[in-house]
């Protein structure tokens, strides 16, 4: 069983793209086509178990660890950088940016924040930090951020909340809509 909808419950990363499952176990990622045949597997170059799997629109596998590494497909692309494990990836577009934009657990409770890198950073740009926050893909790739005071997509505010406790929006979950 790899996630139970019943309690929500994931008991392995996964990520689906283009007809494709990637599944990450024992050190590595496995590739599955639409009728569940082992299509590839690639191997992570560091240790730690996989939290978290996002792959680009070249299909470029990112895995993202639970000692705050980010590997591209079987090599280093972060290398932890103060984060204790990376939580959340999107490959999307920000503003003017596109690439991997990921967030991650620290050392200081509440302290989060959203990082970016295109491949060509020494070091990942911090994006927006806050309380906590949630990203997500909308319709046509833009990142959708949520903080305690407001909803961004593509940089933009889209919703200012008075009360992010009297909002119907979950902090779990995002649902982006439109045309």
């Amino acid at each position: 069983i790899l996630y139970e909808n019943l309690n929500r419950q994931q008991h392995a990363p996964l990520k689906v793209h283009q007809n494709k499952l990637y599944l990450g176990q024992d050190g590595g990622v496995v590739f599955l086509d639409i009728t569940g045949k082992v299509e590839a597997e690639m191997e992570i170059p560091t240790r730690g178990n996989i939290n978290v799997i996002e792959v680009d629109d070249e299909g470029n596998v990112f895995s993202g660890m639970d000692n705050g590494v980010i590997c591209r497909n079987e090599k280093m692309f972060y290398d932890g950088g103060g984060l204790k494990s990376i939580t959340k990836m999107c490959w999307g577009r920000f503003e003017d940016r596109e690439g991997l934009f990921f967030m991650g657990e620290t050392s200081y409770p509440g302290n989060s924040k959203v990082y970016f890198n295109d491949g060509t950073l020494t070091r990942p740009a911090e994006i927006v930090s806050g309380e906590w926050m949630i990203m997500g893909i909308g319709y046509a790739r833009e990142l959708a951020i949520i903080t305690k005071e407001k909803l961004l997509i593509n940089g933009l505010m889209a919703v200012k909340f008075e009360d992010i406790t009297q909002c119907k929006i979950k902090p779990n979950w995002l649902y982006i809509g439109g045309n």
